[in-house]
């Protein structure tokens, strides 16, 4: 698989990295270079993400109390036994079902969540384009939302609340009727802010 861009050498190419993914969209992956299990993650920022990732200080707190399998391979082995791959660049519209392929192409062991089934992400895409159409054709504005997994931290935007509902595994009422300015909190493990794009 074909990478926009590798960095072996994480601590030395510390800059290169936050200065190549400036201001950008897409899916990244973490490979353990020993283990070789990989670690798939998406961001509407990278460069200010992998800000975070490269901070020993802040991962070790957020494991404190968000356990993450990555964090704490990153903790314990350390970056240089990690090497990282920019995947894709992409629209922020397509980010999650952009994630969502690599998931389950490529099936890795740190992730948390588990990737969902291919008919699954069939569906979902399907859902998605429909819902893209509409608001093309002005038949009706719905609230796009972001998915903030609280363990992860990774940030899932979605077309509607329909998805997120989907994603999570929560009927879709129980969002809306859940639903104020703060977002919302499911088993203290993801908040959902509603946006207008």
């Amino acid at each position: 698989m074909k990478s926009i861009h590798t960095y072996d050498n994480i601590l030395l190419n510390k800059k290169t990295i936050f200065l190549d993914n400036s201001s950008k969209c897409g899916v990244y992956k973490w490979t353990n270079k020993q283990s070789k299990k990989i670690y798939i993650g998406c961001s509407i920022n990278l460069s200010r993400r992998l800000k975070n990732y490269l901070s020993i200080g802040y991962i070790s707190n957020e494991n404190k109390t968000k356990k993450s399998k990555i964090y704490e391979s990153l903790i314990k082995e350390g970056y240089s036994s990690f090497k990282l791959d920019i995947l894709e660049y992409c629209n922020p519209s397509v980010l999650t079902l952009r994630e969502k392929y690599y998931l389950n192409l490529l099936n890795p062991e740190y992730n948390i969540l588990k990737p969902i089934k291919d008919i699954e992400f069939f569906l979902f895409q399907k859902e998605s384009i429909k819902l893209m159409l509409k608001h093309r054709t002005g038949k009706y504005k719905p609230w796009k939302v972001i998915v903030l997994n609280l363990e992860t931290k990774e940030e899932l935007y979605l077309e509607s609340m329909t998805e997120a509902a989907k994603y999570i595994g929560v009927h879709k009422s129980g969002i809306s009727k859940s639903f104020s300015e703060k977002g919302l909190y499911l088993n203290k493990k993801y908040k959902i802010i509603k946006y207008y794009n």
